[in-house]
């Protein structure tokens, strides 16, 4: 039995993204060749870093760093995952799986550099 439902919060403050997960590459005649990554568009809510938060993080982040709670596990988050959420892309840097105890998940999502 689940302790706490945030599945109604996260659906009240829910907003839709794009998730960008990266592919393996292969090698086709001696010559590696990246993968393909796939895309699928996905909710959740996505809030930005207080900064209270920031500097309790002790400056790894930003404010223009996010956090995305969703209700649905995000697989191989750690892998290289993107998320591109109102034009602007983040890079999945940290999990936290709270499914023992209600049905949220929580990722770290650190702003891109635009080169």
């Amino acid at each position: 039995m689940k302790l706490y439902n945030f599945t109604r919060l996260i659906n009240k403050y829910s907003t839709n993204f794009t998730l960008i997960v990266p592919s393996e590459g292969q090698y086709e005649g001696g010559i590696y060749k990246d993968g393909k990554p796939t895309t699928e568009i996905r909710a959740g809510a996505i809030v930005p870093l207080s900064q209270r938060k920031v500097y309790q993080l002790g400056g790894n982040y930003t404010a223009q760093d996010k956090e995305l709670y969703t209700a649905r596990r995000i697989e191989k988050a750690l892998s290289g995952c993107k998320v591109l959420y109102k034009d602007v892309y983040y890079s999945v840097e940290e999990e936290t799986d709270y499914s023992d105890f209600g049905d949220v998940y929580h990722y770290m999502l650190r702003k891109e550099v635009e080169a």
